[in-house]
């Protein structure tokens, strides 16, 4: 997972929930000096990282990060690592052990029902074959040129793979099924997660199915919770799902003794709206 420190809340609260169903294989990606500082003061799993800001826009910062993010994770596949990307926002409800000993290349949740933007990046597991090692090259040289990673994503696996689906995936009626698509060269599999298991649709409160992994939502009730989204407007958001755990002194635990102790300090055990 990848934030900076504007983020620190949601990053957190998504931390709160691995711990809270056993997950404790992650590490932190911090895009700034600021988070990288905070974060290693408290003895968390911590990767400096950062980011150079080209420009005060929101896209511009995006821009730069999608990229060296892309580019640091191609290097650890590269290396013979299967690599979990989570947006700090897509909160973790299950074990996803499961999906993951899925035996294909790509595993993703689902974006927009469209071509260019069908596989979300905010949850993707890319496993370190050689058909990923291929394609990725393809994938960070499109990225540069599109600017965005999730367009780029599909843009390569679309029309340069020509990557074809067993079902059709853009209408509704396929939302709940495991969608399985196919490249022939390099030989890949590219399994698109359902939305009852990776939920990124149909989020007002009361209407989670239980068999939720992962909660990545674009809007629940009437809050927005897209990527340019305040962290503020996250936790409500999340707080309407009963997924915002993070107690609200959390600011004031500066000097944990570790970092388990840290988390136990700052995480409830359920959330309160």
């Amino acid at each position: 997972v990848m934030a900076s420190a504007n983020w620190q809340s949601v990053l957190l609260n998504w931390i709160c929930r691995l711990e809270q169903i056993g997950f404790v294989n992650y590490i932190v990606l911090a895009a700034d000096e600021e988070l990288y500082q905070s974060l290693s003061q408290v003895k968390a799993p911590v990767f400096r990282f950062s980011v150079q800001r080209k420009g005060t826009s929101w896209s511009a910062f995006h821009e730069q990060l999608w990229l060296h993010r892309w580019r640091l994770m191609s290097e650890v596949i590269k290396r013979g690592y299967d690599v979990l990307h989570s947006d700090a926002d897509a909160v973790w409800i299950g074990d996803p052990s499961a999906i993951l000993n899925l035996q294909v290349d790509i595993i993703a949740s689902r974006g927009s029902p469209e071509p260019d933007w069908l596989l979300c990046m905010g949850y993707v597991y890319i496993r370190s074959t050689p058909s990923t090692l291929e394609f990725l090259p393809r994938f960070i040289k499109r990225l540069v040129d599109v600017k965005d990673d999730q367009r780029a994503f599909n843009l390569v696996l679309k029309y340069g793979l020509h990557l074809t689906w067993n079902k059709n995936p853009f209408i509704r009626s396929s939302f709940k099924e495991v969608i399985v698509g196919s490249i022939m060269k390099p030989p890949m599999q590219v399994v698109l997660l359902p939305n009852n298991i990776a939920r990124r649709f149909g989020c007002d409160p009361g209407s989670m199915s239980g068999s939720e992994i992962v909660v990545h939502c674009r809007q629940v009730g009437n809050v927005g919770m897209t990527q340019k989204e305040s962290p503020d407007t996250k936790a409500e958001g999340l707080s309407k799902l009963g997924l915002w755990v993070l107690r609200n002194g959390w600011k004031d635990e500066t000097n944990p003794s570790s970092w388990n102790s840290y988390m136990s300090a700052i995480c409830r055990q359920k959330s309160v709206p």
